[in-house]
């Protein structure tokens, strides 16, 4: 039975992945933005805060804030490839959506409990300052949803497309074997399928004609 080429599920796999990590920083983002017009607190300011914990002369320029959600989303896709070719692909993939949600909300509580408590306290005290912890850890919990179920919902089409695939795949074997040529109407079916004779299923059907 014949596969996707390996390329084609390599690339789909990648894109998958992508878009998975972006869906999980613009949830984090969003939820940030909701709590900062709920408490007036400067989201600008978080931005910048981003950009000055890599680069203090940088975060004082006026493109601080764009910089810093720029950082968000390369560090975003960085995540989401340690996570999907660490965790996802290996065993998670295959065991679940459950297995995958949970596995997705470890690894970024890992990743939030690492900054928050040993990376930004030593590059950015005043980062860790901006926000409660509640806060900042239910923005990472965000992220790891939106991860998973972009995750799921992607592999779930994917394993459909290839299914699809396989039977279509199948079918133009059968085909082949029994002397069966393409059609508009159906996969397969008789060279001689055109006008007169009755099939069992209603078809009609000709005797090819002698040479």
């Amino acid at each position: 039975m014949n596969r996707l080429p390996a390329s084609s599920v390599q690339h789909r796999f990648w894109l998958l992945v992508a878009f998975a990590s972006v869906a999980g920083s613009l949830a984090e983002i969003a939820w940030v933005s909701f709590y900062g017009v709920l408490t007036s607190t400067n989201i600008g300011e978080v931005a910048r805060q981003v950009t000055v914990s890599f680069s203090r002369e940088l975060g004082e320029t006026p493109m601080a804030a764009p910089l810093g959600m720029l950082i968000h989303l390369a560090l975003a896709l960085v995540m989401g490839c340690a996570y999907a070719l660490l965790v996802w692909q290996p065993f998670a993939r295959r065991a679940g959506m459950a297995v995958t949600l949970l596995s997705a909300a470890l690894a970024l509580a890992a990743v939030w409990a690492l900054n928050f408590f040993v990376v930004l306290p030593a590059l950015n005290p005043a980062f860790v300052a901006l926000m409660p912890y509640a806060v900042t850890f239910a923005s990472k919990m965000m992220f790891a949803l939106a991860l998973a179920g972009v995750l799921i919902a992607g592999n779930s089409r994917s394993r459909k497309q290839a299914s699809s695939y396989d039977r279509t795949s199948e079918r133009s074997e059968q085909g082949f074997l029994f002397g069966l040529r393409p059609s508009d109407t159906c996969p397969w079916r008789p060279a001689y399928y055109v006008s007169h004779r009755r099939s069992p299923v209603g078809h009609t059907l000709r005797q090819p004609a002698q040479a």
